[in-house]
């Protein structure tokens, strides 16, 4: 349903948190699609910063949901059972800058399990 997709969503941006304050990327990985650009290029900045040291103090704090929808598949990269998740949200970083942010994801119910297949973030104007 849709509100598995916005519940699955949640997880995934709370996933995200953990690999950004760990630096294990693994469980990220899990919930994404092997062709979604989103995750490789958070998966690559994280390796990035931990190859280089260590990162602590990053959050995600979801405000509310500004769309919920399904997406219709269009045979190339939207696949069937897509559900388009727009969130704004606060991201903390570690100086205490919060920065607002519009994230949108397409969750795809496949095998059984939501994964997400495409992300976006975009840092709100101010």
């Amino acid at each position: 349903t849709e509100r598995g997709a916005e519940a699955a969503a949640e997880h995934y941006l709370a996933v995200a948190t953990y690999a950004w304050n760990t630096g294990d990327t693994a469980a990220i990985a899990a919930l994404s699609d092997d062709a979604s650009g989103f995750a490789q290029s958070l998966i690559n900045k994280i390796d990035a910063d931990y190859s280089n040291g260590w990162v602590y103090g990053k959050s995600l704090a979801i405000d509310h949901v500004l769309l919920l929808e399904p997406v219709p598949a269009n045979g190339s990269d939207v696949p069937p059972n897509t559900i388009g998740v727009k969130c704004s949200g606060k991201q903390i970083t570690v100086h205490d800058k919060e920065y607002q942010s519009t994230i949108s994801l397409f969750m795809t119910w496949r095998e059984n399990r939501w994964i997400e297949t495409q992300g976006r973030a975009e840092a709100n104007e101010r």
